[in-house]
């Protein structure tokens, strides 16, 4: 028997530094470990209905297990086209480590790859005591219905059933469980529904229009469900030109919105680079939330698209 059987994980947190050293002293060269579980990607079949697949990989998403560490075990960009993030969603699944939000979308698109179905990701940009938290998850939309795959330190931040009657109805559906652990939810953003028809070097646009959540719901409600409706021929655009439509383009010239974030310390020019890598794309709740945060309205501008 290993002197490792005599640890659990809770017994494991109460050692004081000299005995863990000791601990790991037992692991490090030990032949006789028991080897983990690897977790395996579904088979979906042709015959399942798109809810059951849906299930399938949220399920081994969920199986993978949030990183907890901040810090990915592979090399990720968000800035690179279609085929970096099939290639990086190959690796996540084959060395099967936690994973964090964005990881987890990567491996959402891979597995639906082919399917018959729309995939939009969509991104939160929340706020309690002062500091800024970040977050994403892939809405899926199939037979006019919405549902979304992620990862979360939060349960309620992670996958939805594919049930919800529009965009903005799992947008709400987001806020309220952002309301639910004392977050503010400053901004949403949307980006174009993946299309693999797209160039595999183009830049994928993870964040085309943003929806400041202090404008009146009515005006997010109809900004939100009109671009998922446009959603396709969007993308077909963005395909054939390498542009968004003017229309479309999600920041401001003035800069006035991140100077309110700056307020926040989120960091300067918050939105200048919606479509590169973020490091606080971190997965949402890090902590518990504090009750009764004050809530402060960002500042934004009337959009074709956005609000």
């Amino acid at each position: 028997m290993s002197k490792m059987d005599d640890y659990s994980s809770s017994k494991l947190r109460a050692l004081t530094d000299a005995e863990l050293a000791e601990a790991l002293k037992n692991v490090l060269g030990n032949a006789n470990l028991p080897r983990r579980r690897v977790p395996l990607p579904p088979v979906l079949s042709p015959k399942q209905k798109m809810s059951e697949k849906l299930r399938e990989i949220q399920s081994y998403i969920s199986s993978l297990e949030y990183n907890h560490t901040g810090v990915s075990y592979v090399r990720m960009r968000k800035d690179r086209g279609a085929h970096h993030v099939l290639v990086t969603a190959k690796e996540l699944i084959r060395e099967a480590l936690p994973i964090q939000c964005v990881e987890a979308v990567f491996i959402g698109l891979y597995l639906l790859d082919g399917e018959d179905i729309l995939s939009f990701p969509l991104s939160f940009k929340s706020r309690v005591a002062g500091q800024v938290y970040r977050h994403i998850v892939l809405v899926v939309v199939h037979a006019g219905k919405y549902g979304a795959l992620g990862i979360s330190r939060c349960p309620q931040l992670m996958d939805k059933k594919l049930k919800f009657k529009s965009m903005a109805d799992i947008i709400r559906e987001y806020e309220t469980c952002y309301e639910a652990v004392d977050h503010e939810l400053l901004r949403v953003y949307i980006g174009l529904p993946f299309s693999p028809d797209a160039q595999p070097t183009g830049m994928i646009q993870w964040k085309a229009i943003r929806l400041s959540m202090s404008k009146p719901w009515t005006d997010i409600e109809e900004a939100a469900n009109r671009f998922a409706k446009q959603g396709p021929k969007l993308t077909k655009y963005h395909n054939r030109t390498g542009e968004l439509p003017d229309e479309c383009k999600p920041w401001s010239s003035d800069g006035a919105e991140d100077g309110a974030d700056e307020e926040v310390g989120s960091g300067a020019a918050d939105d200048e680079g919606d479509n590169k890598s973020d490091a606080s794309d971190d997965g949402g709740i890090s902590r518990e939330a504090p009750i009764g945060s004050t809530p402060t309205s960002p500042i934004s501008r009337n959009r074709v698209f956005g609000v």
